[in-house]
């Protein structure tokens, strides 16, 4: 099992992330399972979610 942080979900998708390309080339062997099951917490995703917004500047209608 592998739990993924905030910063390498942040890192993978936000373009301008210094770590972007690291972070879609490891999300192939995560999405190929090569560590196992990959998860996440509620505080995990919930800090994601507004670093990106922030970051890409998203709107939230």
């Amino acid at each position: 099992m592998i739990l993924l942080d905030s910063s390498f979900l942040i890192g993978f998708e936000v373009e301008t992330d210094t770590n972007h390309a690291k972070a879609r080339g490891l999300m192939h062997e995560v999405a190929e399972a090569a560590y196992g099951p990959a998860v996440i917490s509620d505080h995990i995703f919930d800090e994601v979610v507004t670093v990106t917004f922030a970051r890409t500047k998203i709107e939230i209608i």
